[in-house]
């Protein structure tokens, strides 16, 4: 998960959502969905789902034998900000640094598409 957007069913039945998702084909390519969501809820879900790409990020460098030392380094350092309190700046700056690691790898979670789509 990247992004948090609340849906609720009122007692009509219809879904209300805490803001309306954009149709994929109506952002810029490569764009982050949290460009255009005002409330989208992103850093905490977003950095927690990061750091678990990173570590299968790390198990599979690991198994090819590259170099993991700055990942592992980042990965706990983006840990300890996901424990603190949700702050913009820190926050976007540990996503920012663990996905640039992550892409540093020759491994196929370093492809995955939804690494484009975390706040910045």
């Amino acid at each position: 998960m990247t992004h948090g957007v609340i849906c609720l069913i009122d007692e009509n039945n219809f879904l209300v959502t805490s803001e309306p998702i954009p149709s994929m084909q109506k952002l810029r390519l490569g764009q982050p969905v949290s460009e255009v969501l005002k409330n989208g809820f992103a850093y905490r879900p977003g950095l927690l789902s990061l750091i678990n790409s990173a570590k299968t990020a790390r198990e599979q460098a690991t198994q090819t034998g590259q170099d993991i030392a700055a990942l592992h380094q980042v990965i706990e350092a983006t840990e300890k900000t996901a424990r603190q309190p949700v702050e913009k700046n820190s926050y976007g700056k540990a996503i920012s640094h663990l996905r640039k690691q992550i892409r540093a790898l020759r491994v196929p979670a370093a492809r995955h598409a939804a690494l484009n789509w975390y706040p910045r």
